[in-house]
């Protein structure tokens, strides 16, 4: 067994403070009470576990109505859903309360944009978004999320996801080519967006840290991941 990051070892710690901050990124609504004595005091009706789209991107059901309706085709592009930019994004000072975004609000009113930009390596939990921003692919192309990523359905293959990579590029045209041939097909994702440990998420177990890998989106060459 391990602990969550913030836990002691071996600990059960029921007392430790769940903030109002971390539920919105780890929940979709809930609402916190106010109590001078804590700050982790919650109307348990209501609640919504784990994280939706609909967050920070609206209506789904809005969306699929206006998407099914006979006169789609006559009307003007559903409205219900947006693009926020705020997943997997941002390391910008929040200055808004928590659950008070509404899709479709300016990014000024959710983050402190005037704060200095994040000039060093962003961890590979939680800000994707920076870490696409610096390869080449993303600065040379007009690509987006959507440019590799279904949102209508989860995607976990990375052989799959790799043959998107072969829109742009070919395989003859990899380094390693010479010597793997084919053999590289499915695995661009492997070499080129590999697993790496994040340095924020740290648990103990057994008087060891554990730091779990999470899958970088910063495309470029990784020397030696596919080395024998």
């Amino acid at each position: 067994m391990t602990n969550s990051p913030g836990y002691p070892d071996g600990v059960v710690n029921f007392d430790r403070p769940i903030r109002p901050r971390c539920l919105e990124c780890h929940s979709s609504w809930s609402q916190s009470v106010a109590d001078s004595n804590v700050v982790n005091r919650y109307l348990p009706a209501g609640a919504i576990l784990g994280i939706t789209c609909e967050v920070c991107d609206g209506s789904g059901r809005d969306h699929v109505a206006h998407a099914r309706s006979p006169l789609s085709g006559l009307r003007a592009p559903s409205s219900a859903i947006v693009n926020p930019a705020l997943c997997h994004s941002g390391t910008a000072p929040l200055r808004s309360a928590q659950f008070s975004f509404v899709p479709g609000q300016r990014l000024e009113k959710r983050f402190d944009l005037s704060s200095p930009p994040d000039t060093g390596v962003p961890d590979v939990h939680g800000n994707q978004v920076a870490l696409l921003e610096r390869s080449a692919c993303f600065r040379s192309s007009q690509m987006t999320c959507a440019t590799c990523h279904d949102v209508h359905r989860e995607q976990r293959d990375v052989v799959a996801l790799s043959g998107r990579c072969l829109t742009c590029h070919t395989v003859q045209s990899c380094g390693l080519f010479p010597r793997r041939g084919n053999r590289l097909l499915g695995r661009c994702v492997d070499c080129h967006m590999p697993l790496q440990t994040s340095s924020v998420l740290v648990s103990t177990s057994l008087g060891h840290q554990l730091r779990p890998q999470v899958r970088s989106h910063w495309i470029k060459v990784y020397p030696g991941q596919l080395e024998p």
